[in-house]
């Protein structure tokens, strides 16, 4: 079968780009938004927050409706609810109005990660690991200019049309997706719904994204102890014993259960440096909104630019491998990170900086394709498996500002990113576990199998 032309290619592209867009697009000018709307500090930040929690909430049900209705349709569907909550959002004239609004983009969006990989993986079959390369590359591009974007949209046009300007550019690229790209038949299984553990899961990744949210609200015992229920719940749920499982038999695949914690350690890294980085330049440096932006664009400019050479490196060393070189890196990048900026007081030190912001985008990159790349090569997935693994992304985010709220206080920065350090490794030493118990599994008798030298 003939893949579909490059403009389809491209606006599935575009179409991840834009989640990460509209997650980020009211940073830059949300001091004027919370003046426009009587909203106090926690408020905003509240409707910041709404987008994720409502993605990692819907998310196990996108997973499986992307697989039910099929990835074009209800990738369709995701982006026509996606301009309705963005022309919500610019017409908001209280708080409760944004939050509600942001939290309709959260679900539109929670369906594009599955979509896409779906589609990517299903177009274009020989080209896995470049497409799930451009797909992480995507996402750095979308980090990018989020920001500045919609601070340059507020400046010339006002908040409101920072929204609507994403609602314009969202049915631009539908209508490109709905003539170019056909429907495609994927290997995904369609199971039958379990209607009680699709609602158990909903509310057990609820009540983990809306504690872990709530922390930085300053609730935090109330919080920990919501975030502890959410995850026992989650626990319960996704266990493999349970009849029937809700996973399916990647419950029990040590592949899924990788490919998921780094992605949400990855998601989680980004969270953390996406937040204190600027908080360092402006407090510690002293620069202006200008200059912390272009700053912050080394992250991005290695999640962009390293992703492509990642998927080069995954032809010849495998993609086991190369994921396990972007978390090594990560793990020792994070804490070079949090050492600069501890000691660090002028200027000067800028440079550096920026060389090891864009090691951590590029560590980051690595992790979100191999993992997207581990989890489509997992024999049996499932529509609610790839929407569990799409929910750990987002809660990894969420677990990401947890720690941000937690360690930011404490002034040092050694501390805060020694959180990503810490992610990173606990995944890495469960990549090794597993493809210990897979080399002894493949081994005749069971016992491990030799290895060259």
């Amino acid at each position: 079968m003939t893949p579909p032309g490059r403009v389809a290619y491209v606006a599935l592209l575009a179409v991840t780009s834009l989640g990460t867009i509209s997650s980020t697009i009211m940073s830059a000018p949300i001091n004027e938004i919370a003046a426009a709307i009587g909203a106090d500090d926690r408020g905003i930040v509240l409707a910041v927050a709404a987008f994720t929690v409502t993605m990692a909430l819907t998310s196990p049900m996108a997973g499986w409706l992307a697989a039910r209705l099929g990835p074009r349709t209800y990738l369709v569907i995701s982006l026509a609810l996606m301009v309705c909550g963005q022309v919500a959002a610019g017409l908001s004239t209280n708080l409760t109005m944004l939050v509600l609004a942001r939290g309709v983009q959260g679900i539109a969006c929670s369906g594009i990660p599955a979509c896409v990989q779906y589609l990517l993986a299903s177009h274009w079959p020989l080209n896995r690991r470049q497409s799930m390369a451009a797909w992480a590359s995507a996402i750095g591009v979308g980090q990018a200019i989020g920001p500045p974007t919609g601070g340059a949209v507020a400046q010339l046009f006002g908040w409101r049309w920072v929204f609507g300007a994403a609602a314009l550019v969202v049915v631009v690229v539908l209508a490109a997706l709905i003539r170019t790209l056909p429907e495609a038949p994927t290997d995904t299984a369609v199971e039958p719904i379990d209607m009680g553990g699709l609602l158990v899961l909903t509310v057990g990744s609820g009540l983990l994204a809306v504690g872990l949210t709530a922390i930085g609200q300053g609730h935090v015992g109330p919080s920990i102890a919501i975030s502890a229920v959410g995850a026992l719940v989650l626990v319960h749920v996704l266990r493999p014993g349970r009849r029937p499982p809700v996973l399916g038999p990647v419950g029990r695949d040590p592949g899924y259960a990788v490919a998921t914690l780094s992605a949400a350690a990855a998601m989680a890294a980004m969270g953390i440096t996406v937040v204190s980085v600027p908080v360092y330049l402006g407090t510690r440096l002293d620069l202006g909104p200008g200059l912390i932006g272009v700053s912050t664009l080394a992250l991005a400019l290695g999640m962009t630019t390293f992703a492509p050479v990642a998927g080069r490196i995954a032809g010849r060393a495998g993609t086991r491998t190369t994921l396990a070189g972007g978390l090594l890196a990560l793990t020792l990048v994070a804490p070079a990170l949090g050492i600069i900026e501890g000691r660090g007081e002028d200027i000067s030190v800028l440079p550096l900086l920026l060389v090891v912001l864009f090691a951590v985008g590029s560590g980051i990159a690595t992790i979100q394709s191999m993992a997207a790349l581990m989890l489509l090569d997992v024999p049996g997935r499932t529509g609610t498996a790839m929407g569990v693994h799409n929910m750990s992304r987002f809660i990894g985010l969420c677990a990401g500002y947890a720690w941000l709220a937690f360690s930011l206080p404490l002034d040092r920065p050694l501390v805060v990113h020694l959180g990503t350090a810490a992610l990173a490794l606990v995944s890495l030493v469960a990549l090794v576990v597993a493809v210990r118990r897979v080399s002894r599994r493949a081994a005749p008798g069971g016992r491990p199998a030799p290895t060259s030298r």
